[in-house]
């Protein structure tokens, strides 16, 4: 088929242009003629354009168009094609579902009923990760050893930090302290992961543990879900790992507590949950088939 994709924004390293990427590398390996579009180029662009065509301007027929962000799905009108429209949040204005589309996809259950509330009917699908990019390199060790944080919020890396250091943890951060293009390297030197969103996603593919916890200022501030573990996890899904489920308050001695759940068995129920759940080959057959039934 002939698809496009859009995304606002290809510059950095965040959780749409990531999944940007993901979807279209997965399209393009199944003989498919995938462009993107953004109106903001940067390194994401320059790593897909590697194998997919990233256009200055849409073409004004696709089979199926996926799209991400509302600023996209106005620029694609008078454009024909079957329109998909993902949103990924509740909060940010970009994620705001309008008309247009043919379709709308929610990545969470929170987000499903966001839409609804703005009479928008939508069908639920997770955020799809690479599990053949994210995998377990090497098995977690039976102790809690080494931490790997994806926090963006200064304040929750100060937590942990702290944290660590009462348990005599080894805390591993990147290089720049921002998110890596290499990130799966991070991820499976450490064996539990802390983060939100797309970074719990990739870590519970990697079989990791994962620790839903950061301080970022919209949302709920200084809040997170603790440890996942198999009871919990398609609840803490409802709020897509965001750590407003269950709205814990962290601070340094809570983390600690929180940190003692660490359970090496987890690491491969973890991996198992994302294959079946997260793989980027079943969510983009999903995206597929709703082409194929609802055109």
């Amino acid at each position: 088929m002939k698809i496009l994709l859009t995304n606002n924004h290809l510059v950095g390293l965040g959780g749409s242009e990531t999944f940007t990427y993901t979807v279209a590398k997965e399209l393009v390996s199944r003989g498919h003629s995938v462009d993107v579009f953004t109106f903001a180029k940067g390194l994401m662009s320059d790593e897909i354009s590697k194998f997919a065509n990233v256009v200055d301007e849409p073409d004004k027929e696709y089979d199926l168009i996926l799209i991400n962000h509302n600023s996209c799905l106005r620029k694609l009108d008078g454009i024909s094609g079957f329109k998909i429209f993902t949103s990924h949040g509740i909060y940010p204005a970009l994620e705001q579902p309008e008309k247009g589309a043919n379709m709308y996809i929610a990545i969470s259950e929170e987000v499903k009923g966001h839409l609804a509330n703005k009479s928008f009917e939508s069908e639920l699908l997770y955020n799809g990760v690479d599990c053949e990019r994210f995998f377990p390199k090497k098995p977690i060790r039976k102790e809690l050893k080494k931490i790997f944080s994806l926090c963006q919020g200064r304040f929750a890396q100060d937590v942990l930090r702290q944290a660590c250091k009462i348990l005599d943890i080894e805390l591993i951060e990147t290089n720049s302290g921002q998110r890596e293009w290499n990130i799966e390297d991070y991820i499976n030197k450490a064996d539990l992961v802390v983060s939100l969103g797309r970074g719990a996603y990739e870590s519970m593919a990697c079989g990791r543990n994962v620790l839903v916890y950061d301080a970022r200022p919209y949302g709920l501030n200084n809040c997170g879900d603790g440890i996942v573990t198999s009871e919990n996890v398609k609840e803490l899904l409802k709020n897509n790992l965001s750590g407003r489920n269950k709205q814990i308050a962290f601070d340094v001695a809570t983390i600690v507590e929180e940190l003692k759940k660490y359970d090496p068995e987890q690491g491969e129920r973890n991996r198992q949950f994302a294959l079946e759940n997260f793989d980027i080959k079943k969510q983009v057959d999903k995206y597929i088939n709703f082409y194929i039934t609802k055109k």
